[in-house]
């Protein structure tokens, strides 16, 4: 399975991410999807 970001800013932003938290940047999107979708499903408003 791949995913492919064309947005060159969301990119730096994973680039980013994974660098401030030593995860590679595969796990740095999994956590901020895991964060992310726990926090719309305990807050569909927020």
């Amino acid at each position: 399975m791949s995913l492919n970001i064309k947005n060159e800013v969301t990119h730096a932003k994973v680039r980013r991410l994974a660098t401030l938290t030593g995860m590679s940047q595969t796990a740095a999107v999994d956590d901020a999807v895991e964060r992310r979708l726990r926090e719309i499903e305990t807050d569909p408003w927020g």
